[in-house]
């Protein structure tokens, strides 16, 4: 959450000088102000999306996965016996 209140400054001063040297054009100070502070971040949030909490919900991510990916599987397999099943009894 610090993270992108520290980056509100940024977007706020970095206007400010460039109208210093007259680009006072919104989407020019808005592309400038986000390219200067996208190279201030960019380890910090390099830094948040790889943190331990990142890799831990991908890797829960991929293990619930498989496991639901299993499950249909059996369940499958459970339907296609149970149709044969009434198919044996249907067919007496």
């Amino acid at each position: 959450m610090t993270r992108w209140q520290l980056s509100t400054p940024i977007l706020a001063i970095v206007p400010y000088f460039l109208m210093e040297y007259d680009i006072s054009n919104f989407w020019i100070t808005a592309i400038i102000s986000n390219i200067i502070g996208s190279l201030i971040f960019y380890k910090v949030d390099k830094y948040i999306f790889q943190s331990v909490k990142a890799i831990d919900y991908q890797a829960k991510y991929y293990e619930l996965s498989e496991i639901h990916d299993n499950l249909q599987d059996e369940y499958l397999v459970h339907l296609t016996k149970e149709l044969d099943k009434l198919k044996d009894e249907t067919s007496i």
